[in-house]
């Protein structure tokens, strides 16, 4: 019988160490990391050495929400559609002021 205690859990970090940043921040730059991931895959592509560092896990959370392409174009600019999908995604904005 396997111990489970022994079993080996693979857990993939959103962000390096070196990159910890608060809260307020990592909201801010996943936001801007899933409008790139949209612009990337409904408005133009963006070159590899231009994509933000948490693009890659913007990717993953965008899959997870079943856009469509039509969703993904609205939600692409302000709004209240990118405001809709970032409170699904849990990335609603902090209250300004």
């Amino acid at each position: 019988m396997n111990d489970p205690s022994k079993i080996s859990l693979n857990v993939v970090p959103l962000i390096t160490p070196d990159r910890v940043m608060p809260d307020t921040e990592r909201g801010r730059a996943m936001r801007a990391a899933v409008v790139q991931v949209m612009t990337d895959l409904i408005v133009e592509r963006v070159r590899p050495q231009e994509r933000l560092p948490l693009f890659d896990a913007a990717r993953e959370l965008l899959e997870q929400a079943g856009r469509s392409p039509v969703e993904m174009l609205e939600a692409v600019e302000p709004g209240p559609e990118q405001d809709a999908l970032f409170e699904e995604l849990g990335l609603r904005r902090e209250a300004s002021g």
